[in-house]
């Protein structure tokens, strides 16, 4: 006997409509929001629905391609000072040019010389590239949790549909 799906039915759509359900509650809490507005709903929103410890949305420096200023940033479901950073040595150098990636959990271990992640006590880590129309990298949006990352799918498309308006 072949198995095609590794989730029982019942199982993916209780999944499907909790991010359908996730995805609804995010878009409406941004739908009448506009500029530096946008932005703060958003990181607030995301932190509060996907219970994440850290969310922030960070725009490349000028002049610089690898080095990061927060735009947002909230911790503990609470608005927090920006902050800037290099990129160098972790996570996020590693999605500015490409493709959002996920650690549900070991982002320590992973990025040994992040010593940010070890001070906070982060496990678990999202981020997702922000592109301009031109295709070029400008920022980055990420999560950042105290522990494992436990819905990776709604994570996901979180990410997905946020992307594009966040870097428009």
């Amino acid at each position: 006997m072949t198995q095609t799906d590794s989730k029982p039915e019942k199982e993916q759509t209780s999944s499907t409509s909790k991010v359908d359900s996730l995805l609804l509650n995010i878009s409406e809490a941004v739908s009448g929001c506009i500029g530096d507005d946008y932005f703060e709903v958003l990181v607030k929103t995301i932190a509060q629905q996907l219970n994440m410890d850290i969310v922030f949305i960070g725009m490349l420096n000028e002049g610089s391609s690898r080095s990061i200023s927060t735009l947002k940033l909230v911790v503990d479901g609470k608005m927090a000072n920006n902050i800037s950073y290099d990129l160098a040595g972790t996570p996020c150098d590693n999605i500015i040019d490409q493709t959002p990636c996920i650690y549900p959990c070991g982002i320590q271990e992973a990025f040994p010389d992040d010593v940010l992640l070890q001070e906070l006590g982060i496990q678990g880590y999202m981020g997702a590239p922000l592109f301009a129309s031109s295709g070029k990298p400008i920022g980055i949006l990420v999560t950042l949790n105290r522990s494992m990352i436990q819905s990776m799918d709604a994570i996901a498309a979180c990410f997905k549909m946020v992307a594009g308006r966040t870097a428009a």
